[in-house]
């Protein structure tokens, strides 16, 4: 069974379900940021981890590039994973209902 998200269109046929958070890189005010993505919604992984909602191990999500995260491993990846799914469920409004943070 999928699991449900509160950003529209997110669906488990959608690219980027819950099931398969990516990581990664993009602009923002003219800076590299650390980002994910849920369907066609982005999110800045650094203004997660300011406001405590993500692990921020080894303080790498305040980098430009994602080359200290992927050393970690594959526990702080799916640490961090499971953490961004449950911001993006259905059930929960911490992200969903703070329209300051949401990117």
């Amino acid at each position: 069974m999928a699991l449900e998200s509160w950003v529209p269109g997110v669906t488990a046929e959608c690219d980027f379900p819950l099931e398969k958070i990516p990581f990664g890189v993009a602009e923002k005010d003219g800076k590299s940021r650390c980002v994910t993505a849920v369907g066609d919604y982005v999110e800045d992984l650094q203004a997660l981890a300011e406001a405590g909602l993500v692990p921020n191990p080894a303080s790498c999500f305040y980098r430009s590039d994602l080359s200290i995260f992927m050393s970690l491993g594959r526990p702080v990846w799916t640490e961090v994973r499971l953490s961004l799914q449950y911001l993006f469920s259905a059930e929960e409004a911490s992200l969903r209902d703070d329209s300051e943070l949401k990117s």
